[in-house]
């Protein structure tokens, strides 16, 4: 947040923030190094007055785009990489949402694995149940099927 005020601010021409920091608050200071701001400073009492210039800003805009960088790869992580997998099918008989499960076993999945709408999987790669609040934790993954019309 601190890095998209700095790029408003320049944009409205404003070369500089000024901020009075607690001396002894060292997560504050934290924040403007983590954010590639270089600081002056002056000790004044127990508040330090931090003058920011925003010219110059090519560590900021580095440092924003790889924390930007690292947010997308976590947003997306949890589809690529889920901690478990819910194959949800839309009835018993469903060999679309079956197929899919023993695909996912046979292509090394280890976590677990539900079959949703099934009370018993019928196979010993997945556990069925009738439900998705059924399962013993939130999926990472939820897979719909929904079998070819006939």
């Amino acid at each position: 947040m601190l890095e998209s005020l700095a790029v408003h601010a320049i944009h409205r021409g404003i070369d500089q923030f000024t901020a009075d920091v607690l001396a002894s608050n060292d997560p504050m200071f934290k924040v403007f190094a983590d954010a590639g701001f270089e600081t002056h400073q002056h000790l004044e009492a127990d508040v330090i007055e931090l003058h920011i210039p925003l010219n110059g800003l090519e560590g900021l805009i580095e440092k924003m785009a790889q924390r930007e960088q690292v947010a997308e790869s976590s947003s997306i992580r949890r589809f690529f990489e889920p901690a478990s997998i819910a194959v949800i099918g839309s009835r018993r008989d469903d060999r679309t949402a079956r197929q899919l499960v023993t695909d996912v076993a046979t292509r090394g999945w280890t976590g677990p694995l539900w079959l949703v709408g099934h009370t018993t999987a019928d196979t010993t790669v997945a556990t069925g149940v009738a439900s998705l609040e059924l399962c013993p934790e939130p999926p990472g993954l939820a897979i719909t099927t929904v079998p070819p019309k006939t």
